[in-house]
């Protein structure tokens, strides 16, 4: 498997209707070749605790409801 020295995260969310994962979030990082890939992470998993701190912190509460559309 290859190692990043800098993974570079471009965006993270959480997705809609995700039956039974509901606490997943979904990244997408620059590869070496500097291609993006999309990736996720869930709940127990370290990088879950920063991400989900990260998405806190910029005040994202998550996707909305199909009311709020």
């Amino acid at each position: 498997m290859p190692s990043l020295s800098e993974v570079k995260i471009l965006r993270t969310w959480r997705q809609r209707n995700e039956i039974g994962r509901i606490d997943r979030i979904h990244y997408v990082i620059s590869r070496a070749d500097g291609e993006p890939r999309r990736c996720y992470v869930d709940a127990g998993a370290a990088l879950h605790q920063v991400l989900d701190e990260h998405l806190q912190a910029v005040g994202y509460i998550g996707p909305k409801s199909d009311e709020e559309h």
